[in-house]
């Protein structure tokens, strides 16, 4: 995805959220039926992310070390 895009939108499809990260669209479709991953909008069959979502998801994901997770602020 182009940087533009991040900083000019709010949401992100399925498919921009997937290239932005680099992974299939498939990795994010198993982590949404076994509940992991971003919290979603689902519209008419559309699912949809929000870039604040999106931004808690990573936060809570960020480490010092391997093992070491940082926690993000309660």
């Amino acid at each position: 995805m182009h940087e533009d895009v991040w900083k000019t939108r709010t949401r992100l499809t399925e498919q921009e959220l997937a290239d932005y990260w680099g992974m299939k669209i498939n990795t994010l479709r198993k982590w949404r039926s076994n509940g992991v991953g971003p919290t979603y909008i689902k519209i008419g069959g559309h699912v949809i992310y929000t870039k604040e979502d999106i931004e808690k998801y990573e936060q809570a994901r960020k480490y010092r070390a391997p093992n070491h997770r940082i926690l993000p602020p309660v």
